[in-house]
């Protein structure tokens, strides 16, 4: 069933799963590499008197499809969490803003309080879903 305007407006703010194909992924995450990640500030809703500081990707927007394949262009933002499933099945998940595509390899975040680095092997997704987790981060 097709989605009215409406709906898909609303959809914006909700916590849509959207996906992108990997190809779509690796061309417009051409050149965001470790290198070119800056410091951030981002509010913690933790204690609002000690925000959280990290380096993350540059990367201002990417398109992405909902279920329906329209396309969206999400803002980047602290808020988004990328799951990323593997041929095998198993899945990871990192924080948007913190992933980089470093010599055939995603390098990301997978939380904002403790320091945990993963990373997975590009060839071996199958598949990209990008959800705002609902978190209350937003860049200082």
């Amino acid at each position: 069933m097709e989605k009215t305007f409406l709906q898909r407006f609303l959809s914006i703010f909700s916590r849509t799963t959207y996906t992108i194909t990997p190809n779509s992924f690796k061309e417009q995450f051409d050149g965001i590499n470790l290198e070119s990640f800056k410091i951030v500030k981002v509010r913690n809703p933790m204690n609002e008197f000690s925000p959280l500081v990290y380096k993350a990707n540059q990367l201002k927007k990417i398109i992405v499809v909902d279920e329906n394949t329209h396309r969206f262009i999400l803002d980047n933002s602290p808020k988004l969490e990328t799951r990323f499933t593997l041929k095998d099945g198993k899945k990871t998940t990192f924080y948007f803003d913190t992933i980089a595509l470093e010599n055939g390899f995603l390098i990301g975040e997978k939380s904002r309080m403790l320091p945990i680095t993963g990373k997975v092997e590009f060839d071996a997704v199958e598949k990209i879903e990008i959800q705002n987790g609902g978190k209350r981060y937003k860049y200082l």
